[in-house]
C-alpha cells in the first residue's frame, strides 16, 4: 500500500548525556585564593550533577510522493 501526501511525524523521549564539565578562569582579588577556587568549582559541579537526563521533543512535517 502506497500512502502519498501529507504527513506529520512526533518523537518524545529523554536523552542521556552523561557527565557535564566545565573549564573555570576568575579575575579580581580573591581570584588566586585557594578556598575561593574550591567553593566555585564545588558549586559549578553541583549545579551539573543536575542535567545527567534531557527531554526530547520532535516534531516534523513530511510529503510524500
Amino acid at each position: 500500500m502506497k500512502s502519498e501526501g501529507f504527513g506529520m511525524y512526533i518523537d518524545l523521549g529523554i536523552m542521556a548525556t552523561g557527565s557535564a564539565q566545565a573549564a573555570l578562569t576568575a579575575s579580581g582579588l580573591i581570584a588566586s585564593d585557594p578556598t575561593f577556587q574550591q567553593q566555585l568549582r564545588q558549586e559549578v559541579n553541583d549545579e551539573l550533577d543536575a542535567f545527567d537526563l534531557f527531554p526530547v521533543l520532535k516534531i516534523g512535517f513530511m510529503y510524500r510522493f
